[in-house]
């Protein structure tokens, strides 16, 4: 063990070195795109250890779990910079990748050797275990006759992963204002087990219970995405990358819990790839990518991949053009929710939320969901956040409130202050944050570098 021997400071130094060479390479290669888009050279890190935000013991020194996850987002996104700015083939962007895999890969086994990794993984169960019973005694009360109700509808008026989404936020809403949730109409069959124990319609009549409708425009205010319950904001604010998609693949876990049990399969370490196309396509909600577009991320990692697509004609193209991989996947359920059945999806949806590496476009509700469930059900994994990659937008989630970014480094050039917060109002996934809002309404259109701006988990009092 390299590391071992070497001891973890000079561990970490050499990590970090090497981040900060890959760095000067990058830019030294950008010469022209800075003269146009302006200097990234006026980035000032020498407050960051005076930036005692993030240290809850105000020892002076930086919270260790933040940094190492402000580290792999430079990584991350100095990947999606260099895909977005040099081709594919060119020998400098396979260096840089190649480079982008081995800090990675470095600073995981870092985390692993200093002992921090396995006590968040813990932290990360215990947390798991008690959202997981909170949910539980919500919906299985043992007394339903005085039990607070939310009531809200399953229509089949739009595809399965949009259904669950809407039935996901109504159930946030209902869990932020601790009322038990019924839902009216079977849209899913015999497929999954009972949301509740409180089967009696009847209830719902009384003025008490909360309507919440299946609409594009139920606004739930303070309770909207990506808020959480205090309590969940300060547990997981410190350990993890995506706080609110956790808390939202809890519920979705509870909700999608299918009368089957799904066949434990030992496939060893495999790349989940969703392939969104038909009407997506058609109606232009979201773009074409090309299946070379995802193997670009799978070819840096394992050669067995799941394929899940609603085009049977996908499957066709990957197993001709890339022979040296192995394929996953029923070809026969590339089918759309109108014309296959729910335990098809939920199959496809089970084994990409349980791969190693996701790869889909975040604008499709089939790629959210499987993310969401990843994020909550990999045990094994303290924080899977950055165990997927979006072909086209990060992660949203409808009917969301704007969520708040903190600057992690001077920048100057932008009047961009370490510290200081921004709401944004564009969505990509090249490496840049396009428009962005100071807290006091005035806002930029410009170019930063996503890797400047980390996402802060956003509160409410929970009632």
């Amino acid at each position: 063990m390299l590391f071992a021997r070497q001891g973890w400071k000079t561990s970490l130094c050499r990590t970090l070195t090497s981040i900060l060479f890959v760095g000067l390479i990058l830019w030294k290669q950008w010469a022209t795109f800075l003269t146009t888009h302006g200097s990234l050279t006026n980035i000032s890190l020498h407050k960051l250890f005076e930036h005692t935000e993030e240290d809850p013991d105000r020892t002076g020194r930086p919270n260790y779990d933040v940094l190492l996850r402000q580290s792999r987002l430079i990584i991350n996104e100095i990947g999606r910079l260099s895909k977005s700015q040099f081709s594919e083939n060119t020998a400098f962007s396979q260096l840089l990748q190649q480079a982008t895999v081995q800090l990675s890969a470095r600073l995981n086994i870092f985390d692993q050797l200093n002992g921090r990794r396995e006590k968040r993984c813990t932290r990360m169960k215990s947390l798991s275990l008690r959202l997981q019973r909170q949910i539980l005694n919500l919906q299985y009360p043992r007394h339903c006759r005085n039990k607070k109700i939310a009531l809200t509808e399953s229509r089949r008026i739009c595809g399965f992963g949009c259904v669950c989404h809407h039935v996901a936020y109504t159930f946030g809403n209902s869990f932020a204002m601790n009322r038990t949730l019924l839902i009216k109409g079977n849209v899913w069959g015999d497929t999954f087990q009972p949301i509740t124990s409180c089967g009696n319609l009847t209830a719902v009549q009384s003025k008490e219970a909360v309507h919440m409708p299946f609409t594009e425009y139920l606004n739930g205010g303070q309770f909207d995405p990506p808020g959480l319950a205090d309590e969940w904001a300060t547990a997981m604010e410190d350990i993890h990358g995506a706080p609110y998609v956790w808390f939202r693949g809890h519920l979705l876990s509870f909700l999608l819990r299918p009368i089957w049990s799904a066949a434990e399969t030992d496939r060893g370490p495999y790349v989940g790839v969703h392939v969104r196309r038909t009407d997506k396509i058609v109606t232009q909600e979201a773009g074409f990518h090309s299946l070379s577009e995802y193997m670009v991320h799978v070819k840096r990692f394992f050669r067995l991949v799941y394929l899940a697509s609603d085009d049977p004609s996908v499957f066709t193209e990957a197993r001709e053009q890339y022979t040296d991989y192995i394929f996953l996947g029923d070809q026969k359920k590339a089918k759309t929710w109108s014309d296959t059945t729910e335990d098809a999806i939920m199959t496809d949806i089970l084994a990409l939320a349980k791969s190693d590496l996701l790869v889909c476009t975040a604008s499709s509700n089939v790629c959210r969901l499987a993310y969401e469930l990843m994020l909550a059900q990999q045990p094994a994994n303290d924080d899977a956040t950055f165990n997927s990659q979006s072909l086209d937008v990060r992660f949203i989630s409808h009917r969301s409130r704007q969520g708040r970014w903190k600057v992690i480094a001077d920048f100057k050039d932008n009047n961009l202050v370490l510290g200081d917060l921004y709401s944004l109002s564009a969505n990509s996934s090249d490496g840049f944050l396009r428009s962005f809002c100071a807290l006091d309404g005035n806002c930029h259109k410009q170019l930063i570098p996503a890797y400047l701006l980390q996402e802060i988990t956003l509160r409410y009092s929970k009632r």
